[in-house]
């Protein structure tokens, strides 16, 4: 029987984590009428979903509606950049969806993105090609954000597939710590700098660590 495969999005199928910070960074610092360091990008950013970052920095009271409406308008700002710059799908990505396909492995998304991203990215490099839209769980009410499982729960379900028959590729420490949460049987780490980040889960003990997608059917 096949492993269900689990995909995160921003930062592993796509390398977009240097336009995702200039996003957020020039978005907030507008927004807030002072600069967004680096840190609190780290900190409070990356992996979130919208309206956790939109609490944190504005009101922690503010609906999940309200936040929306400013995380889509950053997210209008960073959709832009992606289309600009004409970041291309991870290296060797192309090849691996198509020979999971081919042999017929069930695929899920599971990201902290809205729908205005998935949506847009989603049409943008034609995923349609490999899996269909309605598999991709992607950030709406009532869910939380990595690293609490909801996500993957979400994905799972959507698999038909137990945790432990699972595989998926993350390249944030929420995400990672979100998989495990979920008790996913076999994670991988996106690592495409050589750079495995402070603040990360132990990588020698419990995770492959990947540069890119062309070995990946080894973890299979």
């Amino acid at each position: 029987m096949n492993k269900g495969v689990i995909f995160d999005f921003n930062g592993t199928m796509i390398l977009d984590s240097k336009v995702q910070i200039e996003a957020w960074v020039a978005f907030l610092s507008e927004l807030l009428h002072r600069e967004v360091t680096y840190e609190e990008y780290e900190k409070y950013v990356y992996g979130k979903i919208n309206s956790e970052v939109m609490q944190h920095f504005l009101d922690p009271k503010m609906s999940y509606e309200e936040a929306e409406v400013y995380g889509n308008r950053k997210e209008e700002v960073y959709i832009n950049m992606v289309k600009e710059k004409k970041i291309p799908l991870a290296d060797g990505l192309e090849d691996f969806l198509q020979y999971l396909k081919e042999h017929h492995y069930p695929i899920a998304m599971a990201t902290s993105a809205p729908y205005i991203v998935v949506r847009s990215l989603y049409d943008y490099y034609r995923l349609d090609r490999y899996f269909p839209f309605e598999a991709i769980i992607y950030d709406h009410k009532g869910l939380k954000g990595k690293p609490a499982p909801d996500l993957y729960y979400k994905a799972l379900e959507r698999l038909g597939k137990k945790a432990e028959e699972c595989v998926c590729f993350e390249d944030s420490a929420s995400g990672i710590l979100a998989a495990k949460n979920a008790g996913v049987g076999t994670i991988c780490v996106m690592d495409p700098y050589d750079n495995y980040p402070d603040g990360y889960p132990d990588k020698e003990r419990e995770y492959y660590v990947l540069n890119n997608f062309k070995k990946a059917v080894e973890v299979l």
